[in-house]
């Protein structure tokens, strides 16, 4: 039939209840077993001993009262990193270190514990001659009282806070000058000198006039002119924006030496100015003529004049140094005095001159001696040769 199981199932079953009825017979078999040994120490138990007369007494046990341990405490993770440790060489780093250490007691202050942990955790961040300075205290501390985080601040800023920092700031404000210095770096000192001198709550004004009384002459020059921001913050931000723009017209100049947007300046009034502008397309005329742009040779106080307000020493313009100048002197040489002989005024006659001179008095003295020995017939003669022999020589 179709309902019927097939053979090998009707197979696995009659196998498997085999299995089963032999695992029945031995579990009976253990449990009987295991009933005859219960039995049988059951009797050992209840039949008296008859060689013992007398029953041990009763053994007292102590009972111990153990009282229970409260439960451990899991204390949180740090959030912050230790600080680096202050050996006390350099003071200048003390309040960065106050600062950080005052930070991680206050945010860690779970994960470190209770204020002795604490304070034991302040000195532990301090090391060689620092930690021989403050170690001291911690034993009268802890003996007297005031074992505390404040007590141990106030002991570090006795030992290594200066105490005129903020004169020596006020009077580095006064004194500090930017130069050559480079804006940014020269706002950072600024700034740290003014939280120095705890004041950067001052009016805007007065940090404002400390600024302006250090910055450069060319950074004043630059910003003349603009209108100028009210607040400090942004005061400093113009200040970066004019530099940034000067620094790059310098850039711009050092690529193009013979470039300026600079109008030539106007000589003094009551002074002439030895500079003359630049021709660069020759002139008619004679070539011998030296041409209207060449400059003259300047005196020692014009040329000291030019080097002070950075002109050209040769021709005095301000677009330009020596070094990039285009424009020749008059002569190799400056100009010199006339020399003269010592003991004569006048100057020495020329050649020509002195051969006239000398043949002169000859030819007089030979005209005398032949008018005299001679008649006048013949003197005429004589005369007439003399002066076509004279003639000849010459």
């Amino acid at each position: 039939m179709a309902d019927e199981a097939p053979q090998w199932l009707r197979e696995a079953f009659a196998a498997q209840s085999q299995q089963l009825s032999e695992l029945a017979a031995q579990q009976a078999n253990s449990m009987a077993n295991l009933a005859a040994r219960i039995d049988s120490i059951d009797e050992r138990t209840t039949t008296p001993n008859p060689s013992r007369t007398q029953t041990p007494p009763p053994v007292h046990i102590p009972q111990l009262h153990v009282h229970p341990q409260p439960p451990a405490i899991k204390r949180p993770k740090a959030c912050l990193p230790n600080p680096d440790k202050f050996n006390g060489d350099d003071l200048a780093h003390y309040p960065q270190f106050e600062g950080l250490l005052r930070a991680k007691l206050e945010i860690d202050s779970e994960a470190i514990g209770g204020e002795r942990e604490k304070v034991w955790y302040g000195f532990g961040r301090l090391s060689g001659e620092a930690a021989s300075r403050i170690y001291p205290w911690l034993g009268y501390a802890q003996k007297e009282g005031g074992f505390t985080v404040e007590g141990l601040f106030k002991q570090m800023d006795l030992a290594f806070r200066d105490p005129r920092k903020q004169q020596k700031a006020l009077g580095e404000l006064n004194r500090v000058r930017q130069k050559s210095t480079p804006l940014g770096e020269f706002l950072s000192d600024f700034n740290r000198l003014i939280l120095e001198a705890e004041g950067w709550g001052w009016q805007d004004e007065i940090k404002k006039g400390y600024l302006k009384a250090a910055i450069s002459t060319e950074l004043i020059e630059g910003i003349v002119g603009t209108k100028e921001e009210e607040s400090y913050e942004e005061y400093c931000s113009q200040l970066r924006m004019i530099n940034d723009q000067l620094v790059e017209v310098k850039s711009i100049k050092a690529r193009r030496p013979n470039w300026s947007n600079k109008r030539p300046k106007s000589p003094p009034s009551g002074t002439t100015s030895l500079a003359q502008p630049m021709e660069w397309e020759p002139t008619p005329g004679n070539s011998r003529q030296q041409p209207k742009n060449t400059p003259n040779w300047a005196s020692r106080d014009e040329i000291d004049r030019r080097r002070k307000e950075r002109l050209c020493l040769r021709c005095g313009q301000d677009d330009h140094f020596i070094r990039d100048c285009r424009a020749r002197l008059r002569s190799s040489t400056p100009p010199r005095a006339s020399k003269q002989r010592k003991g004569k005024g006048e100057e020495r006659p020329k050649a020509k001159d002195a051969k006239a001179s000398r043949i002169a008095p000859k030819k007089a003295k030979i005209a005398r001696a032949r008018d005299s020995d001679t008649p006048d017939e013949s003197r005429s003669e004589n005369e007439g040769n003399s002066s076509s022999s004279d003639s000849g020589k010459d």
